[in-house]
């Protein structure tokens, strides 16, 4: 088995404890915990959290964006995801961020000819640029990590420091990799983020972008065939803890078949790395030739078949969690896809769809687990500065 995966230390040991199944009432073994999550599509408040505790929801993918952090080389601003941060320790959540989102700056080095946001999609390509994508990663763990500075400054917050980090978005889509898909240059980023990340957390879990889609062409390649040109890059398990997919389809069957095709990939590999669906999901209205497009008890529908068939195979497969995108519904020039300003479990004004009451009884069943994903919840006696 390749890569840091073959190390079992203290924290690995516990995560094994916590995820390894339990026995129910009558002695049978019940199904291993899946970590229930979601995602955003606006900023949220600690009311707002609070609302996810009690759908039952346990971690919040978040948009680190590099972008808007670092506008200036070497001048960090973390207001807004201070903001996001302490409304999920708040609610009891752990955050999942995923890092995202070049600077002009940083594409103006790599030669990119774009200004401002357009910037954001294009991936850095170069050793310098890809470095500087590593100090930001190192950067965001120093600040909300284990013993980070944020939580120097929040000592009154519960303790959820960030013990899970994913890098880069959709990958191979060409629109979320610019200006074109590159799967052996992705894995560059990996391994210079990965650095980043370890040099201040040794022990923190690297996820890989969430991989999207079956269909190769010249904006797109299919998640099976990046993940193949990946794994190609000598020792690049090594780098990364955990593959993510976003497995959208028109129905369960295509979404399952992706995630089976991803854990045949990684396992053809003699990589046992656990899966993480960090995006699925359908809408509710909007439409229908857009294919995600349901009816509120449609999209309810294939939440509970898609969720209860993932419980089942979670075990078998290494399925860590799954994220439902998205919390609630945005106005359409908010949203980032034609279905996504419908795709929520609560409505524009908050109010409750019948996926939200699918979502919420599924986790609170014996099978899934809202808070197995990270381990470490003990504040240290001394934490580090910011």
């Amino acid at each position: 088995m390749p890569g840091r995966r073959t190390r079992i230390g203290l924290a690995a040991l516990v995560a094994l404890v916590l995820l390894a199944p339990q026995a129910d009432g009558d002695g049978a073994p019940a199904r291993p915990p899946l970590t229930v999550g979601v995602v955003p599509q606006r900023q949220f408040d600690e009311a707002e959290a609070e609302l996810m505790t009690e759908a039952g929801i346990g971690s919040v993918r978040v948009w680190f964006s590099w972008a808007q952090v670092e506008r200036q080389r070497d001048d960090f601003d973390w207001g807004l995801l201070d903001q996001t941060v302490s409304a999920n320790a708040h609610g009891g959540l752990t955050t999942l961020p995923f890092l995202f989102g070049t600077p002009a700056w940083a594409a103006a080095d790599d030669g990119q000819s774009c200004e401002g946001e357009d910037c954001v999609s294009f991936a850095p390509r170069s050793d310098e640029t890809r470095a500087a994508f590593a100090d930001f990663a190192g950067a965001a763990v120093r600040r909300y990590g284990p013993g980070g500075g944020f939580w120097t400054q929040h000592r009154a917050l519960p303790y959820r420091p960030i013990e899970t980090w994913q890098v880069g978005n959709e990958p191979n889509l060409s629109s979320f990799y610019r200006p074109a898909v590159d799967p052996v240059g992705y894995a560059a980023l990996v391994e210079a983020a990965a650095a980043g990340i370890r040099g201040e957390d040794p022990d923190a879990l690297i996820l890989l972008a969430g991989l999207t889609g079956t269909r190769t062409n010249a904006k797109r390649m299919s998640s099976t065939a990046f993940l193949s040109q990946l794994y190609s890059v000598a020792d690049i398990a090594a780098s990364f803890d955990g593959i993510a997919v976003h497995p959208y389809n028109r129905r369960v069957r295509g979404v399952i078949d992706q995630i089976k095709a991803a854990r045949a990939v990684a396992s053809a590999h003699g990589d046992d790395a656990g899966i993480w669906v960090t995006e699925v999901g359908w809408a509710s209205a909007g439409k229908q030739r857009w294919g995600l497009v349901k009816s509120p008890l449609g999209q309810a529908r294939l939440l509970r078949l898609t969720y209860t068939r993932l419980l089942d195979l979670s075990e078998r497969w290494g399925v860590r969690a799954v994220y439902w995108y998205a919390w609630r519904d945005t106005e359409r020039e908010q949203s980032v896809c034609g279905w996504c300003p419908w795709a929520g479990l609560l409505d524009r004004v908050g109010r409750k769809k019948p996926a939200y009451w699918e979502l919420r009884s599924i986790a609170d069943s014996p099978g899934s687990d809202v808070s197995r994903m990270q381990t470490r919840s003990t504040r240290p006696a001394k934490v580090r500065g910011s």
